[in-house]
C-alpha cells in the first residue's frame, strides 16, 4: 500500500488555507479558480444531488445517525444531514483551517444546524472501531496515491450492518500529472488534459453505497 507523504499533506493544507478566502469572496488568490458566485453555484448543485441520495437512503431504512464524513472540508454535507435529516455526527478533515470556516458556509447556504468538526488524518481516525452506522466520503479518495488505506480505516469505524457511501470521486491520482495544481475552473488546455486522463483511467467516477459485509468483501478482493 502507498501512503500520502507528509509534504503532500502539508501542501494540501496550505493551499486550502489560501483558497477558502477566495471561495468566501474575501480575497483573490488564484484567477484560475472559481469566483465566489461560481463556487456557490457548483456547491448548490452538488448538495442537491447529495440531498437526493440521503433521501433515498432514508427511504430504504438505513440509519444515518450517528455519521462520519471523511474529507469534509467545509462540512456542508454534514450541515445538510443535521438540518434536514435530524442526524448527528462528525465532519472530519485534515485541514483545521477549512473546518474553522464551516460556520460561514453553513450560514451561506442557509442551513439551521452545523456538525461537530474534528481535524483528523484519514489514515488514523480518532474513533473506536464499529462506531458509526453511516460513513461517507465525497471527492476525497483521489487525493491519496492509494485509496485502500483510507478505505480500510473507514471500514474499521463502520458499525456492523452500517453503510459506507463513496460519492463522486474522480479519476485515480496515479494517472494525474502533478506538474500543476489543477483548479476547479479549467483552462482550455487543462480541459483537454482532463479528457485525456479520463480516457486512460480505469476508475472514472465512484458512486457506491456499500454495506459493511459488502465493504469487507470488496477490501479483501482489492
Amino acid at each position: 500500500m502507498k501512503f500520502q507523504s507528509a509534504a503532500s499533506k502539508l501542501g494540501e493544507v496550505r493551499y486550502r488555507s489560501k483558497i477558502v478566502k477566495q471561495q468566501l469572496g474575501e480575497s483573490k488568490v488564484n484567477k484560475n479558480e472559481m469566483s465566489p458566485e461560481e463556487f456557490k453555484r457548483m456547491l448548490s448543485q452538488k448538495l442537491q444531488s447529495t440531498r437526493k441520495i440521503f433521501k433515498f437512503l432514508q427511504k430504504k431504512g438505513f440509519v444515518l445517525s450517528p455519521y462520519l464524513e471523511i474529507g469534509s472540508e467545509h462540512a456542508l454535507r454534514p450541515s445538510l444531514l443535521e438540518s434536514e435529516f435530524e442526524a448527528k455526527g462528525f465532519a472530519s478533515d485534515i485541514s483545521f483551517y477549512s473546518l474553522s470556516h464551516s460556520q460561514k458556509f453553513t450560514k451561506l447556504f442557509g442551513f439551521r444546524k452545523s456538525p461537530r468538526t474534528i481535524c483528523a488524518d484519514a489514515y488514523t481516525l480518532p474513533f473506536k472501531s464499529n462506531s458509526f452506522p453511516f460513513v461517507f466520503i465525497y471527492e476525497t479518495l483521489h487525493h491519496f496515491p492509494d485509496p485502500l488505506p483510507p478505505l480500510l480505516e473507514a471500514h474499521r469505524v463502520l458499525a456492523p450492518g452500517g453503510i459506507c457511501l463513496v460519492g463522486s470521486d474522480p479519476i485515480k491520482q496515479s494517472f494525474k500529472i502533478r506538474l500543476w495544481h489543477r483548479p476547479n475552473k479549467l483552462r482550455p488546455w487543462e480541459k483537454i488534459l482532463k479528457f485525456q486522463e479520463s480516457l486512460t483511467s480505469a476508475n472514472l467516477v465512484m458512486q457506491s453505497i456499500l454495506k459493511k459485509s459488502e465493504f469487507s468483501s470488496y477490501l479483501k478482493a482489492t
